[in-house]
């Protein structure tokens, strides 16, 4: 005969015997660690994103940088300019030829390989966007802020600034003038602009310069990386990648009001130079 219990079954001529299965203090404490286990990994696991997606914004940052330098190597030392408005790239005003030298969004491509094209021959409605796996755009661009993604690096404006008959001073890295001498590992190139970073606002033409008193374009205030605890990137005229903080590229650029000259020509803590003009 089987008395039925909760843990033990007894029959004739056998010795009583446990049930398989857990009990409910068993279950609550696999729960209990798996809990645990999962507080601990899931910010682990967060921070690894964070660090790949940095690592990459790092090598988009290096790409453009080395694109540069390979385009003023085939070019007699001149680098591209930084084209004028947020329009379509395609448009003359916009990334046409100036002094015989392009925009760099139609010049570089070529230089980076990988399918990438000039934006003069991409469809508006095709340009690079949020999300993409693409050098044009940093994995940290907010979906939703302001700036266009294909604009999330960008050139020094005090290097390459469209010229005009006003300002027809286009860098030529063979001819530099005297305040940059010859270590081409302080004059700034390229960088990382607001463009998608939370706290910014406007839709302005970026440029990678500290450049404006209200820290909305160029200056890094809120960059994409944790404003003031992040490092935002920074390409240098010899291939190199430097990251500063937000409030050391800002006293590079004079603090939060008008630039000073002296500073954007290397006279700043870091030594890092923007300006090439004379």
């Amino acid at each position: 005969m089987c008395h039925h219990t909760t843990f033990f079954c007894f029959a004739p001529g056998s010795a009583p015997r446990r049930l398989s299965g857990f009990t409910l203090i068993e279950l609550l404490t696999v729960i209990a660690i798996i809990g645990i286990l999962a507080a601990l990994l899931i910010p682990v696991a967060g921070q690894v994103r964070q660090t790949a997606r940095y690592s990459l914004t790092i090598a988009n940052l290096r790409t453009w940088t080395t694109a540069t330098v390979a385009y003023a190597h085939e070019n007699r030392g001149f680098v591209p300019h930084q084209g004028n408005v947020l329009g379509n790239p395609a448009t003359p005003a916009n990334g046409g030829l100036i002094q015989g030298i392009p925009a760099w969004y139609n010049a570089l491509p070529r230089y980076v390989g990988n399918g990438v094209a000039a934006l003069a021959d991409v469809p508006l409605n095709a340009l690079p966007k949020v999300g993409d796996r693409s050098p044009w755009v940093c994995p940290q661009f907010q979906d939703g802020a302001s700036g266009q993604p294909w604009l999330s690096y960008a050139p020094s404006a005090y290097l390459s600034n469209t010229p005009s008959a006003a300002n027809p001073y286009i860098t030529n890295l063979n001819r530099l003038p005297a305040h940059v001498g010859s270590d081409l590992s302080r004059l700034v190139l390229f960088g990382e602009t607001t463009n998608g970073a939370v706290g910014t606002s406007g839709n302005g033409f970026p440029t990678c310069t500290p450049n404006t008193s209200n820290d909305s374009d160029g200056l890094w205030r809120f960059n994409r990386w944790g404003g003031e605890r992040g490092k935002a990137g920074v390409g240098m005229a010899d291939g190199s990648v430097r990251t500063f903080k937000s409030a050391e590229l800002r006293a590079m650029g004079g603090g939060g009001g008008a630039v000073a000259t002296n500073k954007l020509k290397g006279d700043n803590p870091s030594g890092i130079i923007w300006q090439t003009r004379p």
